[in-house]
């Protein structure tokens, strides 16, 4: 028999040494288990919540929406970016940090 999903997440932290990867897999399970429905709602304050309401309004015309082949395009070109000049921009870490910041 296959092993179960909690079988393999008990291996592969088992067979963890990075710290800091393991404390992000705790910190993520443990506030999706002990978060409540509503949570992230409520920490947008009115204007967020407008937008994001706003967006979904929106999203139901399909004249709004981008093509997928659209947004592809974009990404690759980002990614030719990123490759020819690998040192412009932050790091994934401060990056984070200033979203956490921001919540």
């Amino acid at each position: 028999m296959a092993d179960s999903i909690k079988q393999k997440l008990y291996k592969l932290i088992e067979d963890t040494d990075n710290e800091s990867l393991l404390k992000e897999a705790y910190e993520f399970i443990y506030k999706k288990k002990t978060a409540k429905e509503g949570d992230l709602w409520s920490k947008l304050s009115p204007e967020q919540q407008k937008e994001v309401l706003t967006a979904l309004e929106e999203s139901a015309n399909p004249e709004n929406l981008i093509p997928n082949e659209e947004v592809k395009k974009l990404l690759d070109e980002r990614l030719a970016s990123h490759k020819a000049n690998p040192n412009a921009g932050d790091s994934w870490e401060n990056v984070k940090k200033r979203i956490k910041d921001k919540l």
